[in-house]
């Protein structure tokens, strides 16, 4: 990742400076902490702005995620040598700042609980712009594994829904307008929801993620194939599915049945990583 940071910031470095802007850590994740510090020291961000249980995060547990995301992920780290360190905030907020930039004011927001325990988003008012980093995703599936799906897929969803948006950043897929913002939202409240309630149930009834595939996933529209495979301490299960569009896929996430399979689902995971992908090759 910190290689990845060097040709971004000299095409946007020069009025990124006439701003004088902060750079902010939107959530905890190993992999992007560690990015950020190259990223704010090719800025030459003299604030690194985050929400105070983003700072606790790293205190925390920093260091070990960081040395455990670079040996499961050393593609990402290609020049961890060039690092300057863990990215430790120099400002915190506990739910709000506000951040005059002269001819315009960005707001900097603790929403709850989401994608980790301290997402923020920032707020364009007069403009109606939001950046919601990962807690919406638009049209791909939200990163889950140091989330907080009860408070996200509600509380949290209601509360970046009532900010009233007409343009929004995700964390991935594409930037929404109008109407579209609200189904951005809600597509993603449906997933969470769909993931946890559904996996609950499940385990409830004593059914497995076989009896799922078996009884409703494989049934319905635009299902293609769909594999299980346990590793050998049968202390993990990788699930990979095909479907001929996303948006059947999307569909049957939001289907009734769906929704009570992913319950008992979700209740025999102590972690559940749901990710799409496109596939680009065959060989």
């Amino acid at each position: 990742m910190p290689a990845r940071c060097t040709g971004t910031p000299s095409r946007v470095r020069a009025p990124a400076r006439r701003a004088a802007l902060p750079a902010c850590a939107s959530a905890w994740l190993p992999t992007t902490i560690s990015g950020r510090s190259a990223r704010a020291s090719a800025f030459a961000a003299r604030r690194i702005v985050a929400h105070a249980n983003t700072a606790g995060l790293i205190q925390e547990r920093g260091v070990e995620d960081w040395a455990s995301e670079q040996g499961r992920m050393p593609r990402l780290f290609a020049g961890a040598e060039t690092i300057p360190g863990l990215t430790r905030p120099t400002d915190t907020f506990e739910q709000h700042m506000t951040i005059d930039l002269g001819n315009r004011t960005v707001e900097l927001r603790y929403l709850g609980r989401g994608h980790t325990s301290g997402d923020l988003v920032v707020w364009l008012p007069d403009d109606r712009i939001l950046f919601a980093g990962d807690l919406v995703e638009a049209q791909a599936a939200p990163y889950m594994g140091d989330g907080h799906i009860g408070d996200w897929s509600t509380t949290t969803l209601d509360n970046v829904k009532g900010l009233g948006a007409q343009h929004l950043v995700g964390g991935r897929g594409d930037v929404v307008h109008g109407e579209a913002v609200e189904k951005a939202i809600e597509d993603t409240r449906a997933f969470l929801r769909t993931t946890l309630d559904g996996t609950r149930q499940t385990r409830d009834a004593g059914g497995s993620l076989k009896d799922a595939y078996e009884q409703c996933i494989s049934k319905q529209p635009g299902f293609i194939s769909a594999a299980l495979h346990v590793n050998d301490a049968r202390t993990r299960i990788a699930n990979y599915s095909k479907w001929r569009r996303r948006e059947d896929f999307q569909a049957t996430l939001r289907t009734a049945e769906m929704r009570e399979r992913n319950r008992g689902i979700g209740a025999l995971c102590s972690r559940c990583e749901p990710v799409m992908y496109e596939v680009s090759a065959v060989f």
